[in-house]
């Protein structure tokens, strides 16, 4: 749809925000509202109010934020020609994400696709249709960072299809417009085969 969305309740919150490691996969497809709004949630973990502090996989990015902060362009101008897919870490206020990396690619509206994150002992990725994206691009951070769900310090917020990135480039929450399907969470690392498998 586009403005229903999945909240989840305190105690799910609190035992996802407990994972050091593992993998969120999900099945998704859109329609673009990048014109009008900067973001497009999918996951969102995190803070409700006050100081940033959260963990968001959205579809695209504020104008004037790729390669650092353009100080010509207002906060939260959308970029309709951005449809990257990001997986985005911010704690404690910080206007640049500690962690952050997107597909380096635009994706098609109203076509399925299978994302995944994956993080462990051994860093952080993410998987587009079941094939490791090796060129993604890390905005923030790098790929032997190891933070997960844990390493956000305000956990009050856990939803699907509603969120909001750091406040330099969605002020505002706002709502995701498309479908996503057998959406999953496992405190543990899935292996490049068996997140293949998910897509498949």
């Amino acid at each position: 749809g586009i403005d229903d969305y999945v909240d989840f309740s305190q105690s799910t919150i609190d035992e996802m925000g407990s994972l050091t490691k593992g993998t969120i996969a999900f099945w998704f497809k859109f329609s673009s509202l990048l014109d009008t709004q900067v973001i497009m949630p999918i996951f969102y973990f995190g803070m409700e109010s006050g100081s940033d502090n959260m963990y968001i996989i959205e579809l695209g990015h504020a104008a004037g934020t790729e390669g650092g902060y353009d100080p010509n362009v207002a906060i939260g101008t959308p970029d309709p020609g951005n449809k990257m897919i990001y997986a985005t870490w911010v704690k404690n206020n910080n206007q640049n994400p500690f962690l952050c990396f997107d597909s380096n690619k635009d994706l098609d509206e109203d076509k399925w696709y299978h994302y995944a994150v994956v993080v462990g002992a051994d860093g952080n990725t993410g998987y587009l249709d079941g094939v490791e994206m090796a060129d993604r691009d890390y905005n923030f951070g790098n790929a032997n960072d190891k933070s997960f769900l844990s390493s956000i310090p305000v956990k009050k917020k856990f939803t699907l299809g509603y969120g909001k990135s750091s406040s330099g480039i969605s002020p505002d929450f706002s709502y995701f417009k498309g479908a996503l399907d057998d959406v999953r969470i496992y405190d543990k690392t899935l292996s490049a085969d068996e997140v293949k498998g998910l897509s498949s």
